[in-house]
């Protein structure tokens, strides 16, 4: 019985010992669980931040796109306004080329009296 006790003992220390092991092993596979959910929630906001990033530039693009159409309807009413100016310019010309001949006619007549 002496000896029954001893292997029992030594049977109960093993089982301990292997109790002990697991929990050793099971707390470290949480540890590394714990470290790759943290991991994986880091991703996560990393990629909502790249997202947010892609929204802003879309947004950008948007906003700049418009600005560019705004600044096509000025040039094109821009280039409108300058051919009309010079379109005037050309009437101013010729209205003063025929305010020369009038004046060269009446200096004519001038100089004939």
């Amino acid at each position: 019985t002496g000896q029954e006790i001893a292997s029992l003992a030594t049977r109960s220390a093993a089982a301990e010992a292997a109790a002990e092991r697991q929990r050793d092993e099971v707390a470290g596979s949480l540890q590394a669980l714990a470290l790759m959910a943290g991991e994986a929630q880091a991703e996560s906001r990393a990629m909502q931040e790249a997202q947010q990033r892609v929204a802003a530039i879309r947004q950008a693009a948007h906003e700049n796109a418009a600005i560019a159409a705004r600044v096509g309807g000025s040039i094109d009413e821009l280039v409108l306004r300058v051919e009309s100016g010079a379109a005037v310019i050309e009437r101013l010309a010729k209205q003063s080329e025929q305010i020369e001949v009038v004046l060269t006619v009446i200096r004519s007549i001038a100089e004939q009296t």
